[in-house]
């Protein structure tokens, strides 16, 4: 229609008929709440708000374009359908959408689960994109379903299109004199604690109707989300500016670092610390390639001294399985990572955000779990097997249906009685817990 300028020749270009195209711009514009079009004799003229869509349209129509050539470059002529109406994103929406969290999340139960439909639902939209192209853009692996590389390439492509579209939807509600939309900020540890949550106050206190999304990862995980446009920015240590390209960089705090140690260490002891007393400490540090991990080896490099010993990558050679505990942890153990409970950032700032915009007093402490959204599993690592992801999804189901998780009574791995009776999850008592229960290999200390 903005091109045609007319339903006459609209109805011709797209070969529908002149009822389908009038019917189909009303239902965009009762959607957007905007006219896009003023009905004049000599045709249809776009207004102010259907120029700010059509910009978006066209960008997000570019990215499917860039993915069609990616496809046409790698496979050979008339193995597959150059024409599939994915590329000009006539697919359904929800279709779109269960294809890339297939890509991000890699299993088709945990998609099911994140998007509420079934599991034959998500098989069936990845089996009809597949089909629509003729290429085969997932397949099975020990660790889930793995996305080839046109699978990956496509999905990036549809996240950076259908980032174009949302944004176009906030750019008309700003012509409309009310910034609204919705803000996904990706965070690493830095900055999560006391920089971003004064932030979204004082953002939801200028614009009350924008609402803040936080998304947590690895800084290579949130830097692909962010060059496909899924997240806005994100908050993070400075990295190389190799590991930037394409990227806006700008400082907004400077933050030290603190070694820690328990309070009964030797090293407490030691009343003028030297980086020889550390040489041969175990350490617990973030995954290599940080720039934590980074400056402290090169503080040892500098000196003289061996790399940090660090243990949790040793058990990881040893081919020993983990699980994550509260941020995702994956990047620790790419190879053994089973999955992790994390805190949901987004839910515990905007209860902070709201009390402060309340000039309420913060609480000192905050419990919850995946029974009040405050918690949410890391996606499957390599390391689940398909009994664990079921058992998994099967266990975080029945917390968010608050069923307890100590079931007494119970005794501990020494043969104690330690849990008398059924304790509801949030009972003080047992925060108490300072051993390991029956079956479990190990000691507290």
């Amino acid at each position: 229609m903005a091109r045609a300028g007319s339903v006459i020749r609209s109805s011709k270009i797209v070969h529908r008929a002149q009822s389908a195209v009038t019917r189909s711009i009303k239902e965009l514009e009762r959607e957007l709440g905007v006219v896009l079009f003023e009905r004049r004799p000599q045709g249809m003229l776009m207004t102010e708000f259907g120029r700010t869509l059509l910009q978006r349209v066209d960008r997000a129509l570019a990215e499917m374009e860039t993915a069609r050539q990616g496809f046409e470059a790698a496979l050979a002529p008339r193995t597959w359908n150059e024409h599939a109406s994915i590329f000009s994103l006539s697919a359904s929406h929800r279709r779109l959408a269960i294809f890339v969290e297939l890509v991000e999340q890699r299993h088709m139960g945990a998609v099911a689960e994140s998007l509420d439909i079934s599991q034959p639902a998500v098989s069936q939209a990845l089996r009809e994109v597949e089909t629509s192209l003729g290429v085969e853009l997932l397949v099975r692996s020990p660790g889930g379903l793995l996305p080839t590389p046109l699978g990956a390439l496509l999905a990036m492509h549809i996240r950076r299109a259908l980032a174009e579209l949302r944004a176009a939807e906030v750019e008309i509600g700003s012509l409309q004199g009310a910034v609204s939309g919705r803000v996904v900020v990706g965070t690493l540890s830095r900055g999560r604690a006391r920089l971003l949550p004064r932030a979204i106050v004082r953002l939801t206190e200028s614009y009350p109707h924008l609402t803040v999304s936080t998304i947590e990862g690895s800084f290579e995980h949130l830097a692909t989300r962010l060059r496909a446009g899924d997240i806005d920015f994100m908050i993070c240590a400075l990295r190389p500016p190799e590991h930037t390209v394409g990227l806006v960089r700008e400082v907004v705090a400077h933050d030290a670092l603190a070694l820690m140690v328990r309070h009964s260490h030797p090293l407490v002891r030691k009343k003028v610390l030297k980086f020889a007393h550390i040489e041969d400490a175990q350490w617990v540090l973030p995954p290599r390639g940080t720039p934590t991990r980074e400056q402290l080896e090169n503080a040892f490099r500098q000196r003289g001294l061996r790399e940090p010993k660090v243990v949790v990558e040793t058990a990881e050679k040893r081919g020993v399985k983990t699980c994550g505990h509260n941020a995702s942890q994956a990047p620790l153990a790419p190879k053994g990572f089973i999955t992790g409970a994390e805190y949901k950032w987004e839910t515990i700032y905007k209860s902070y955000a709201d009390k402060l915009a309340k000039g309420e007093t913060l609480p000192n402490m905050v419990a919850g779990g995946y029974d009040s959204d405050m918690v949410q599993n890391t996606p499957f690592g390599a390391g689940a097997t398909d009994e664990a992801r079921k058992a998994a999804t099967a266990a975080i189901a029945d917390l968010k249906a608050k069923k307890p998780i100590y079931v007494g009574p119970l005794k501990d791995n020494k043969g104690k009685l330690v849990i008398d009776k059924t304790y509801d999850n949030y009972d003080p008592y047992l925060d108490k817990m300072d051993y390991l229960l029956e079956g479990v290999v190990g000691s507290i200390t």
